[in-house]
């Protein structure tokens, strides 16, 4: 797998320098409801709409992505107090087995003191 990883990101940097290279032309921005402009290059410009774009997606995908977060949370608590509430039962149940080896041993200690006599 990080073979693969080392690959495509190899191809993506090669790719990217060559588009650097190859568009080294100027373009002149505006934007309408303001006034002036601002000149730079394409790859520049190409480059940042890659790097918004990117982020905007991941923050879609987050937010997208809550309501499974919140069930995983809800989950998680579900789990934790099931893992509590079989501690507090082995714990019961290890009570209730050595109280009743307690009483077995000691039933059984009377019925050989009755037979003896």
């Amino acid at each position: 797998m990080k073979f693969l990883y080392c690959c495509v990101t190899g191809v993506l940097m090669v790719l990217s320098v060559d588009f650097a290279i190859s568009n080294q032309g100027l373009v002149e921005l505006t934007l309408w409801p303001f006034a002036g402009s601002a000149t730079i290059k394409v790859y520049i410009l190409a480059f940042g709409v890659f790097v918004t774009s990117f982020f905007a997606g991941g923050c879609i995908a987050w937010l997208g992505a809550g309501k499974t977060r919140s069930r995983l949370r809800e989950a998680e608590g579900r789990v934790r107090e099931e893992q509590r509430e079989i501690v507090e039962l082995k714990r019961k149940l290890d009570k209730v087995e050595t109280i009743s080896s307690e009483y077995s041993n000691s039933s059984a200690l009377v019925t050989s003191n009755n037979i003896q006599h």
